[in-house]
C-alpha cells in the first residue's frame, strides 16, 4: 500500500516538474518574441540604443541554443550524402527565424550607430540561423564587400532578391550583376576549349552563383565534368540546364551522350530524338542517334540515321562506311554496301579502301572467298 501511494505521489510529482517546464519555456518563448517586437517598435522610431538593449536580452534568451544549433548546421554541411542517409537524423536542422530576427535587428541598430564591425557579425549570424533571410544577404552584401569584390557582393544580392527582399533586386538590376555573370561565363568557355576543365568550372561556379537562372552556364559546367570523365556530375548538370530551360536542345544532345557513355542507350536515344524532332538538321543527334540504334541492335534504324548524317556532311566518308558495314552484314545488301564502301574509299575513309577494291573487282574478291 505504501509503496502504491508512494509511486502515485512520484508519478503527480514528474507529471506537475515537467508542466513546470513546459510552462517557462513557452513564457521564456514568449519573452524572446515580446523583446523583438519591442526592439522592433524603438528602431522603427529611432530608438536604437533601448531597441539594441531589447534585441540583445532576446538573444540572451536563446545565445547558447543557438551556438549549438549553428555547430550543428555546420557539420550537416560537411556531410557526405552517404554520411547523411547512414545517420540516425540525416536531415539538416529547422531555419530559426525567430532567433535570426533578433541578430538582424540588432545588426541594424549598430548600423545606425556606425558599429560596422559588430553589424556585420550580427547579419551573419542571423544568416547561419535563418538561410531564407533575404534582408540579411542584403545588409551583408552592402556591409561586407568592397567595391573590387563584386562578384560576392553580386551572389549575396541575387541570394537576397531570390528569396524576395525588394531591395536586393533592386541593387542586383542597379550593379549590373549579370555582367559579372557574363564575363565569369566567357572566361569558363575559353578554358573549356583548352580543356583546362578545372580551371573552367571555378568560373562558371561563379557565374552561376550570380546568375542561377542561366541554363547554358549548367551545359558548360557538364562538358567540364564530361572531359573530366566525371558522368554522374555531367548528368546531373545537364539535368539542372533543363530545369532551368526544358527546350534547351544543346543540353538534351549533351545529356544523351552522356547516358551513352554510361551505355544507357535508350535514356540516349530519347534525348537525341528529342533534338531531331526540333532541328532536322542536327548531324551530331543523328549521328549519336545512330550509334544508339546500333548498341541495341535495331540496324535499319541505325542505317536511317546514318543517312541522315550522310545527307547533312555528304563529304565525310566514315559514315558512309558504317552504313555500308550495316547493310552488308545485316541486311545482306551487297550491292547498296558496295555503293557506300566505294563513296567512302572515294571520299578519303582509308578503312574502305580494300572492301572498295574487292567491290570494284568482284572476280577478285570471288576468288580470294
Amino acid at each position: 500500500m505504501i509503496k502504491t501511494v508512494l509511486s502515485l505521489f512520484i508519478l503527480s510529482f514528474s507529471a506537475s516538474l515537467m508542466k513546470a517546464q513546459t510552462a517557462a519555456e513557452v513564457i521564456k518563448a514568449q519573452s524572446a518574441t515580446d523583446l523583438i517586437a519591442s526592439g522592433d517598435k524603438k528602431r522603427k522610431s529611432e530608438d536604437y540604443s533601448g531597441a539594441m538593449a531589447d534585441y540583445s536580452s532576446s538573444v540572451k534568451i536563446n545565445e547558447k541554443a543557438a551556438e549549438e544549433y549553428i555547430k550543428k548546421n555546420e557539420k550537416h554541411s560537411k556531410m557526405t550524402a552517404y554520411e547523411i542517409a547512414l545517420a540516425d537524423d540525416g536531415r539538416a536542422p529547422d531555419p530559426k527565424p525567430e532567433w535570426a530576427s533578433a541578430y538582424y535587428g540588432r545588426g541594424m541598430c549598430e548600423k545606425a550607430l556606425n558599429q560596422k564591425t559588430e553589424a556585420l557579425q550580427d547579419f551573419e549570424t542571423a544568416i547561419l540561423l535563418n538561410p531564407k533571410m533575404g534582408e540579411a544577404y542584403y545588409e551583408r552584401a552592402m556591409s561586407k564587400y568592397p567595391k573590387d569584390d563584386k562578384d560576392h557582393q553580386c551572389v549575396d544580392l541575387r541570394k537576397s532578391a531570390d528569396l524576395g527582399y525588394d531591395k536586393g533586386r533592386i541593387a542586383y538590376e542597379d550593379n549590373f550583376c549579370w555582367n559579372n555573370s557574363l564575363s565569369h561565363y566567357k572566361e569558363g568557355v575559353t578554358k573549356l576549349n583548352i580543356k583546362s576543365y578545372d580551371e573552367a568550372l571555378v568560373e562558371f561556379d561563379i557565374a552561376a552563383k550570380i546568375n542561377p537562372d542561366s541554363a547554358n552556364i549548367y551545359v558548360r559546367k557538364g562538358q567540364c565534368y564530361f572531359g573530366l570523365n566525371k558522368l554522374d556530375e555531367a548528368l546531373m548538370e545537364y539535368k539542372m540546364a533543363l530545369k532551368k530551360d526544358s527546350n534547351n536542345m544543346e543540353a538534351h544532345l549533351n545529356l544523351g551522350i552522356a547516358y551513352q557513355s554510361k551505355d544507357d542507350n535508350q535514356k540516349a536515344f530519347d534525348e537525341f530524338s528529342k533534338v531531331i524532332k526540333v532541328n532536322s538538321n542536327s548531324y551530331e543527334a543523328y549521328l549519336h542517334r545512330a550509334q544508339s540504334c546500333e548498341s541495341q541492335s535495331q540496324f535499319a534504324s541505325a542505317i536511317f540515321d546514318y543517312g541522315n548524317a550522310i545527307r547533312i556532311k555528304p563529304s565525310n566518308g566514315e559514315n558512309y562506311y558504317k552504313r555500308g558495314v550495316l547493310k552488308r552484314d545485316n541486311l545482306k545488301n551487297d550491292a547498296e554496301a558496295c555503293d557506300d564502301f566505294c563513296k567512302a574509299a572515294d571520299l578519303g575513309f582509308s578503312d574502305a579502301d580494300d572492301l572498295a577494291k574487292d567491290c570494284r573487282n568482284p572476280y577478285k574478291k570471288k576468288k580470294k572467298d
